[in-house]
């Protein structure tokens, strides 16, 4: 059965990590996605090396707006998303970290948030 998402995630730039990522993710901004969250991992080659190509597309609007501005200019963050069971899924870290694209609509903010890690962040 495909895993489902809930549109909750929480982001943290990288330079502000915790030492921990735990549980009640201490230092994370937490935001609510306008459009559901369907997370892309694709697992491609390139010279010979393999990755998985990660994307994903998030909107946000209304108090969230204000957070935007922390991740503009391809600033790298984590992700934390969640599915709809309660799991969650770290995405990135120090060193494999996301970058979004932020493009600004009418009172939303519409990310394309992109990444190359070395495993699948959805894999058991």
């Amino acid at each position: 059965m495909p895993r489902q998402f809930s549109n909750r995630i929480f982001l943290c730039p990288v330079d502000q990590l915790p030492a921990n990522i735990v549980a009640p993710y201490v230092g994370f901004d937490q935001l609510h996605s306008d459009i559901d969250i369907d997370p892309q991992v694709g697992n491609p080659e390139k010279n010979g090396n393999s990755y998985y190509d990660f994307g994903l597309r998030v909107a946000f609007s209304g108090d969230d707006l204000s957070k935007s501005a922390k991740y503009r200019n391809r600033r790298p963050f984590v992700a934390i998303l969640f599915d709809t069971y309660g799991g969650a899924y770290q995405v990135g870290n120090k060193e494999q970290r996301l970058r979004a694209k932020i493009g600004t609509k009418s009172f939303v903010h519409d990310w394309q948030i992109a990444a190359d890690l070395l495993t699948d962040p959805f894999t058991d």
